[in-house]
């Protein structure tokens, strides 16, 4: 059954919800789905996004933009989380976790839906009854198999309806069986598509005995033009498999799932294994936020993937590491309703797979923080602006930001091969500085704080002019840390300054080593601007209701748990105050009265 909950009334709904496990459904004022969690009690995890504690920003706009909440109360935890994975198929809300990687990678389609189907190289996938293999990684991966199937399973690519009594060039050399002019019946076109289907699946051993049926059927029947071409298409897909490595059984329909974590990140590897060959690898990443349980996260990844499949595995073999969790184990279990065996082996042949699995995943990791050419080719020329010794691989990017002197607060950002490495942020409420803004003294303090623990760069890139920079190197030989490279980046006239250097580099505004700085200063910015907005909300919240009279703490809490941020307070009407339990009329009209 599904319950609902309207925000007008929350605080007090909430306190309402069941213990039990089950699943919450959050909805926009236009409808939308917005998000869609599981949950152990319901009540202490829908709670959880009206504290007052909680201070994600994520958390924060989620929780602006939810209209009404619904539940569905489960028997089970594992139950929760695969009736989660359905919803979030089906919605595709904004706020969830999705796989990435794989969202512009090709797919093979194959439109088993249409009276003649074709086969199409596509970069999405719909649900619109075609058969669809991959993603594929590499496009290059995919043309050895479309120059195989046009060559001797010659179904159409054209992407049109059948254009009845018009030969096309395919048709003329011999790569399309040609539905177009009659040449073939509607019921041996779609043997010859099923056929296609098996290929691109790893059937090969029942192609091959298909093939092989339909060669001497026609050899039977004194057809030996068409035994023949069956003949060839039969030795070409036993060469084709020579080539591959066999390392299971030939009955062995198995996946192979291993992941690592890395940076607020789990890379997900899952190979698959079809009548003993390795077809196909998956190399997923799923972003951890802030309050997000990595197990939650690897297991609504890892649901998600095997909804969106269409064949499933006999069994799939897994880290023993997962074994101890028990959670994703035991969620797909339910999802296959136990016609899938989860294995965990710890020896031999399928224990040398997981390694494989793990090397693999690691190699994928490995691959996405490489240099790409395009920052490369940045890198070096900021290697050559700046006359540097070596390239600059690492950037660490500061910034100091305040309001009219007050609430300042420092960031410091790490980019590494021209791409941002969230695990090495930080953020700094300064305390050594007063009412007035004082740039040695904010410096001062981040360097000391930072250098204390995190790891230096090739560059350290300080956001704002001359004066700035003075601040900073001042800094540096007051705390006596080191660097290698210092430089500061002024925004109006995009500047660059450096330590004993009278004259600024101005680099042309298109230049790629101006890009790579203004990246890294701005995201430096970006990230100040955001903490000192949640501080000063905060801040502002707190101060603007101490004033009034009979506001207690429990009162401001109660206040923020019931609408869930400033700005909902601020644009509630004073019947909204008034609905809130133990607010009276006249302490609704003074709360009301300070925000209008």
């Amino acid at each position: 059954m599904v319950y609902n909950i309207h925000m007008k009334n929350v605080y007090e709904n909430v306190k309402k919800l069941p213990k039990n496990p089950g699943v919450y459904i959050m909805y926009d004022r236009t409808g939308e789905v917005i998000y869609v969690g599981k949950a152990k009690s319901l009540i202490d995890r829908v709670s959880s996004y009206f504290n007052s504690h909680n201070t994600s920003s994520k958390t924060a706009l989620l929780v602006s933009l939810i209209d009404h909440i619904e539940y569905i109360v489960t028997d089970t935890e594992v139950e929760a989380l695969v009736l989660e994975s359905n919803l979030i198929k089906k919605y595709m809300p904004r706020f969830n976790v999705m796989l990435k990687d794989d969202k512009h990678y090709p797919y093979i389609k194959v439109t088993v839906n249409d009276r003649y189907p074709s086969i199409q190289v596509v970069r999405k996938k719909f649900d619109d009854g075609a058969k669809y293999f991959g993603p594929f990684p590499q496009s290059s991966i995919i043309k050895p198999s479309l120059k195989f199937i046009t060559k001797h399973f010659p179904i159409r690519v054209c992407t049109g309806a059948v254009n009845e009594k018009k030969k096309c060039l395919n048709y003329h050399i011999r790569r399309c069986l040609g539905p177009c002019v009659d040449d073939i019946s509607e019921e041996d076109y779609r043997q010859f598509t099923g056929e296609v289907v098996l290929f691109l699946q790893g059937k090969h051993e029942r192609l091959k005995l298909e093939i092989e049926k339909k060669m001497k059927e026609f050899s039977q029947n004194q057809q030996y033009e068409q035994a023949a071409i069956y003949r060839d298409r039969l030795h070409s897909l036993q060469k084709i498999t020579q080539k591959q490595k066999m390392i299971l059984d030939a009955n062995d329909n198995i996946d192979v799932l291993v992941y690592e974590q890395e940076s607020g990140i789990v890379y997900v590897c899952i190979m698959v294994f079809r009548e003993g060959f390795l077809i196909h690898q998956y190399n997923y990443s799923l972003d951890i936020g802030d309050e997000d349980n990595i197990d939650e996260v690897l297991t609504q990844g890892v649901l998600q993937h095997y909804s969106e499949v269409d064949e499933f595995p006999q069994e799939i073999l897994m880290q023993e590491s997962l074994k101890i969790s028990g959670n994703l184990g035991e969620s797909l279990k339910v999802f296959f309703k136990n016609k899938v065996a989860i294995k965990y082996p710890h020896m031999g042949q399928k224990y040398d797979l997981i390694n494989l699995a793990a090397q693999n995943v690691i190699k994928f990791i490995g691959n996405r923080n490489i240099l790409t050419p395009k920052a490369r080719r940045e890198l070096e020329k900021l290697k050559e602006e700046l006359a540097l010794d070596s390239l600059p691989v690492s950037i660490l990017g500061f910034d100091i930001s305040h309001l009219s002197g007050t609430n300042t607060v420092a960031s410091a950002v790490y980019f590494e091969n021209g791409k941002p490495k969230k695990s090495n942020y930080k953020r700094y409420l300064l305390k050594t500085v007063g009412s007035k803004p004082d740039d040695y003294r904010s410096m001062f303090e981040v360097i000391s704080r930072y250098f204390g623990k995190q790891p230096s760069a090739d560059i350290i890139l300080i956001d704002g002019g001359k004066g700035q920079l003075g601040s900073a190197l001042q800094a540096f030989v007051e705390t006596g840390k080191s660097y290698k490279v210092l430089i500061s980046l002024a925004k109006k006239e995009e500047e660059i300054f450096l330590p004993g250097r009278e004259t600024s580099i101005k680099l042309a505004k298109n230049s790629p080593a101006l890009h790579v700085l203004q990246r890294v200063r701005d995201e430096a910015h970006r990230f100040a601007i955001t903490y000192q907005k949640q501080r000063h909300t905060k801040n502002t919240f707190r101060s603007a209701l101490e004033e009034i009279p009979g506001v207690s703490k429990d009162r401001r809490q109660k206040l923020l748990f019931y609408f869930g941020s400033l700005e909902a307070v601020k644009k509630a009407s004073l019947d909204d105050i008034i609905n809130i339990p133990g607010f009276g009329h006249s302490l609704a009209q003074k709360i009301y009265d300070v925000f209008h």
